[in-house]
This record gives C-alpha cells, sequence and structure tokens, in this order.
C-alpha cells in the first residue's frame, strides 16, 4: 500500500498505468468526504494513454486521519506530497468539488507543478461564490456533520442532491455495485468536519487571475451543490479557462455521465502519449 509523509499525517495513493510510464500524469483529487475509488470511470478511461494518480484526502480511506481542523494549503501539500512520492515533476492536475479547490490551491502556489488544469464542479469560494439552496443545505445540516458508513446508505440520504432523482431510480444499484467494489473506511466525523473546515476557509476569488494554466472548467447545469455560477465565476477569473457545461447532470457528473465528463477531460488533455 503506497504512503507518503506529509507533515503530520501519511497520504495513500495509487499509480494506474499502462502506458510504461510513457503517458503524461494526471493526478486526480476528489471531494469532501470522498476517497479515491470514486474515480474509477476516469482511471479506467485515461490509464491506457496516461499515467493516473489517486490518492485519499487526509481524513479518509486509507490516509490518516489527524485531528483538525484542515486547511486548504495544508491539503495543496498533500497533493505534492503524492507527487514527489511519485516521481513527477509535473501533472496534469483534476480536481471534483473540494479537490477542485485543493486543485486550485496547487496551481496558485506550485504553478511549476502543473501542466493542464481541470476543475470540477467547484468553486472560488470567497462571500461572492453561489450558495446551495435552502433545501440542499438543511439537508446537509441535519446529518450533523456524520457521513453515512455504507454507499447505499450515502445515496439514500444524500442521493437526490449528487444526482437527478429518474437518474438515481434507473441507475443506483450499478452505482452501489461500482463504489462497493472497492471499499474504503469512511471519514470519521471529525475528520469530516476538518475538511469541512478546510473549504470554509477557501477563498481565491483575488488570486484567480495568476493561474497561468491551461484550464478547463466544468459543470453539470443542474448541480444543486455548487451551483454553476461558481464555475462561470472561475472560468472568468482564470486568463486560459473555458467553460464546459454538461447538461442534465448534478454534482456527482463524473459518475452520472462518464463517457460525457471522460470525453471532455481526455480531449482537453490530449492522448497523453
Amino acid at each position: 500500500m503506497p504512503l507518503t509523509r506529509s507533515g503530520d499525517a501519511y497520504i495513500h495513493y495509487d499509480i494506474h498505468d499502462e502506458t510504461g510510464g510513457r503517458g503524461d500524469a494526471v493526478l486526480c483529487i476528489m471531494g469532501l468526504g470522498g476517497a479515491s475509488n470514486w474515480w474509477q470511470p476516469q482511471v479506467e478511461d485515461l490509464r491506457s494513454s496516461h499515467r493516473v494518480i489517486t490518492f485519499d484526502n487526509r481524513g479518509v480511506g486509507k490516509s490518516d486521519k489527524p485531528p483538525g481542523p484542515y486547511s486548504m494549503p495544508q491539503m495543496a501539500a498533500d497533493a505534492l506530497a503524492v507527487l514527489d512520492a511519485a516521481g513527477v515533476e509535473e501533472s496534469h492536475v483534476m480536481g471534483i468539488s473540494m479537490g477542485g479547490m485543493i486543485a486550485q490551491h496547487v496551481a496558485i502556489t506550485a504553478p511549476r507543478r502543473v501542466r493542464k488544469l481541470v476543475l470540477s464542479c467547484t468553486t472560488a469560494g470567497g462571500p461572492t461564490g453561489a450558495q446551495p439552496e435552502p433545501e440542499v443545505l438543511s439537508a446537509l445540516m441535519a446529518t450533523g456533520g456524520v457521513r453515512p458508513a455504507s454507499p447505499r446508505e450515502m445515496l439514500d440520504q444524500f442521493g437526490w442532491i449528487l444526482f437527478p432523482r429518474d437518474w438515481l431510480a434507473r441507475h443506483g444499484g450499478e452505482l452501489v455495485a461500482l463504489l462497493e467494489a472497492n471499499p474504503v473506511e469512511p471519514a470519521p466525523p471529525y475528520a469530516f468536519l476538518a475538511q469541512l473546515m478546510a473549504i470554509a476557509g477557501h477563498d481565491t476569488r483575488e488570486r484567480l487571475s495568476t493561474i497561468p494554466h491551461e484550464t478547463l472548467v466544468l459543470t453539470g447545469d443542474a448541480d444543486l451543490l455548487v451551483p454553476p455560477q461558481n464555475s462561470r465565476i472561475l472560468s472568468e477569473g482564470i486568463p486560459r479557462a473555458k467553460l464546459h457545461v454538461i447538461e442534465g447532470t448534478r454534482h456527482g457528473f463524473n459518475l452520472q455521465d462518464a463517457e460525457a465528463y471522460n470525453h471532455a477531460v481526455r480531449t482537453f488533455l490530449g492522448e497523453g502519449i
């Protein structure tokens, strides 16, 4: 089980590579409470042409779960420690939701480590960011910061926030099977809240113009958790960014419409080898 030390935590990572080391590296950073198995459709699509690196953020999965609060600079340092451990000097960086916030900090603080940037259903944060609807916030607050212990419980409780109800009714069983095929240890309540504290302190709005990389900003047009307006703010603030909207999808769009998501990413990143 590959582990690397970053500050006060050991971070678990995996390298998925069918190119024999010839493909461009892609570092994938997952969102709040999620582990690296949520990248499975992207790993399967990219591993034949790219060197795909996934890892569990501090607080979840096989990584250490130190007491919080955590911070975005700290979690960006974790991501860079993974690149170091993988022997990668420069990588494409792809982040989703909280992972997209971490990716912004990586790009701002260590621009030479980044080739191209993919920011998915994420936000620059700050007081001008678009917030979820009250019913979404109420549903999240009702949990008290406790994340469901299994994929099935998670979908029962939060599925309507992440996926359209009609899609979930048709494909929920397939999604549970995908996530249960590679089970991970969920974030304990204190670590989940520590990640939330990192999100609460996230604000890159005034620094977006310093991001020099070609950037693909992806969003679902029906995202309830991170409204699409946040992606427009990112695409307008980053000089070399372009916005791509995947219609009919919500926050879990890398799983809901993996074909459209993967096609957009692959087209942007190029062949890799």
